[in-house]
C-alpha cells in the first residue's frame, strides 16, 4: 500500500510538473515574442536589447507566478502567487508604456502614429482582461464556467496577439514606405524626463554649495526656479494642447511654447553667462577659494544639464 501511495505521488508530481511546463511553454510561445516585438515597433532595430530583456524577464515572472497560482489549491497560496504575478505584470505594463510613448514620438506623423496609438489601446486593453478573467474564471472564484473562460480567452488571444501583430506589420510597412520616400528623418526621443529632473536637481544643489556666496548663489537659485518651472510646463501643454486632449488651440499652444522657449533657454542661458562672469570676477579678486565637489553620475542629458555641470567651475 505504501509503494502504491509513493508511486501515485510520483506520477501525480510528474504530471503537475509537466502541466506547469506545458503552460509556461505555451504562454511563452505566444507572449515572449510579442514582448520582443513591442521593443522594435518604432525603429526597426535589433530584436534583443537591454530593454527587451527587461520586458522578457517581467513577462516570464508574470507567466510563472500566474501558472503556479492557477495550479495551486484554493487558499492563501493562490492569492499570494496571483499578486506576485500581478506585480510582474505591472512592471511589464510600465516598461511597455515607456516603449509606446517613445515610439509615438519617434515614428513619422500621420498614419504611423495612429497605428501606434491603436496598438497601445489594443495591448493594454486586451492584456488587462487576463487577470480579471483569472479571478472570475474557474482558476479564481468560479463566477464564469470553464467553457465561458475558454471562449473569452480565445477572443482575447485574437485581439491581443493576432490583431496586434497585424497592426505591427502594417506599422513596419508604413515606416519603410516613409523611409523610401522621405529618408530616415525620424527623431529619436528618450522617455527620461523624471531622470533628467533628478540629475538636474543634484547638479543645482552641488552648484549652490560650490559657487561663492552672495550674488552667485542667488543666480543659481534663479536658474533652478527658471529651469524646473519652465520645463515642467511642457508636459502640461502637451496634455492640454492639440497633441493631447485639445483644450488649447494650436495657435495658443504655439504661443505658449514660444514663451516657454524664451524663458527656459534664452533667459536661462543669459543667467548662466552672468553666473560665469561673476565667478571669474570673484576668482580675480579673491582667488579660487570655492570647494570643488565631484559629481559622478554618468548619464547623458541635454545641453542644459551639460551647461549646469560647468556652473561650479
Amino acid at each position: 500500500m505504501g509503494h502504491c501511495t509513493a508511486l501515485q505521488f510520483i506520477v501525480f508530481g510528474s504530471c503537475v510538473g509537466a502541466l506547469i511546463f506545458y503552460g509556461v511553454a505555451a504562454w511563452r510561445s505566444t507572449c515572449g515574442w510579442e514582448e520582443v516585438y513591442v521593443c522594435v515597433i518604432e525603429c526597426m532595430k535589433d530584436d534583443y536589447s537591454k530593454r527587451t530583456m527587461g520586458l522578457l524577464i517581467s513577462d516570464i515572472g508574470t507567466i510563472v507566478f500566474g501558472t503556479t497560482a492557477a495550479m495551486s489549491p484554493p487558499g492563501y497560496l493562490k492569492i499570494i502567487f496571483w499578486f506576485c504575478g500581478l506585480c510582474y505584470g505591472m512592471i511589464t505594463f510600465y516598461l511597455a508604456a515607456k516603449v509606446y510613448i517613445e515610439a509615438y514620438h519617434t515614428v513619422p506623423k500621420g498614419i504611423c502614429r495612429k497605428i501606434v496609438r491603436a496598438m497601445a489601446w489594443d495591448y493594454f486593453g486586451s492584456w488587462c482582461m487576463f487577470p480579471i478573467l483569472f479571478v472570475l474564471g474557474p482558476e479564481g472564484f468560479g463566477h464564469i464556467s470553464a467553457y465561458g473562460s475558454v471562449i473569452a480567452h480565445q477572443v482575447l488571444d485574437i485581439t491581443s496577439k493576432n490583431l496586434w501583430s497585424l497592426m505591427g506589420h502594417m506599422l513596419r510597412v508604413k515606416i519603410h514606405e516613409h523611409i523610401i520616400v522621405h529618408g530616415n528623418i525620424t527623431k529619436k526621443t528618450q522617455f527620461t524626463g523624471m531622470i533628467t529632473f533628478y540629475l538636474a536637481a543634484k547638479v543645482y544643489i552641488e552648484a549652490y554649495h560650490t559657487v561663492p556666496k552672495g550674488i552667485c548663489r542667488k543666480i543659481v537659485r534663479a536658474m533652478a526656479w527658471d529651469y524646473f518651472g519652465s520645463w515642467c510646463m511642457f508636459p502640461i501643454l502637451f496634455v492640454l494642447g492639440p497633441e493631447g486632449f485639445g483644450h488649447i488651440s494650436a495657435y495658443g499652444s504655439v504661443i505658449a511654447h514660444q514663451v516657454l522657449d524664451i524663458t527656459s533657454k534664452n533667459l536661462w542661458s543669459l543667467m548662466g553667462h552672468m553666473l560665469r562672469v561673476k565667478i571669474h570676477e570673484h576668482i580675480i579678486v579673491h582667488g579660487n577659494i570655492t570647494k570643488k565637489t565631484q559629481f559622478t553620475v554618468s548619464l547623458s542629458t541635454s545641453h542644459h544639464t551639460a551647461a549646469m555641470c560647468s556652473m561650479g567651475c
